[in-house]
């Protein structure tokens, strides 16, 4: 990869494109090590299952809606979804389209949903694709736009959240669900322990410290709300209030932002 050279002295110094594609090469290698345990290592966490649930009661998406599942992993909040519509609005034409960089996490999404009834009617599209620039994506396009604890792998904030407002359509959603690391004492007292806790079981799972530390740390590195709200502001998003509801005691958060209407 190209990089800047300084000729004074014939030494590169690595440029900001090259720090971005290191993190993703990085935390995709990471979540390939990791992307068998995914599933069990998430579905033993009694407080992300909550925090799931919450979130989509919170996003209450409305029947019809046309969902975008990014960084969608193995397709656990697209099944939240579409569980959502079924139970609560009855509804039988949403549709979710499921982005993710990592094809070994992609390809268990696609067993894990191959056979349900959402993907038999032809509801369920799956993308291998980066959040900054979805291929083949017209603009416009989707009512709502998840992403769970995915942002903070995500080195191009300003550009993920660019490409956000370009394909949701005018009055549509944005919903980033993520560690919080504000400064509520009691959150920063669970969140450390959750830290350490995570971390030593996704390291007894992938049996890896290296790939373990990487994902753990990566959410440890997410902005504090205010900085990433912010950040959703410069993208154009329209904010209402504080722009994030703080959950569990200040441990998670979600940040809400609407497009403008044209």
């Amino acid at each position: 990869m190209a990089s800047d050279t300084n000729s004074s002295t014939g030494s590169a110094d690595p440029t900001s494109s090259d720090l971005t594609s290191n993190k993703q090469v990085e935390m995709d290698e990471a979540y390939s090590a990791f992307a068998t345990e995914y599933d069990d290592f998430h579905r033993g966490s009694l407080l992300l299952t909550l925090a799931k649930k919450e979130c989509m009661r919170l996003i209450s998406p409305k029947p019809g809606a046309k969902f975008l599942d990014m960084a969608a992993g193995t397709g656990d909040a697209t099944e939240q979804f579409f569980e959502y519509q079924d139970g609560v609005n009855h509804d039988t034409d949403s549709t979710a389209t499921l982005v993710d960089l990592n094809s070994d996490m992609l390809a268990i999404a696609k067993k894990r949903l191959s056979d349900t009834k959402w993907a038999k009617d032809g509801r369920i599209e799956f993308i291998e694709g980066n959040a900054d620039h979805i291929p083949g994506m017209p603009e416009d396009t989707f009512d709502t736009y998840c992403c769970y604890l995915g942002m903070h792998n995500m080195p191009n904030h300003d550009k993920v959240l660019r490409e956000a407002m370009r394909v949701l359509k005018p009055g549509g959603k944005i919903y980033i669900f993520e560690v919080d690391t504000g400064t509520w004492y009691i959150g920063r007292l669970f969140r450390s322990l959750l830290f350490h806790f995570r971390h030593y079981i996704l390291m007894m799972r992938v049996k890896n410290w290296a790939m373990a530390s990487r994902i753990i740390n990566s959410g440890r590195e997410f902005p504090s709300p205010p900085d990433f709200v912010q950040e959703m502001k410069d993208a154009g998003f329209a904010i209402e209030d504080t722009g994030y509801h703080s959950m569990y005691y200040g441990i998670f958060a979600l940040f809400i932002g609407t497009k403008p209407t044209k």
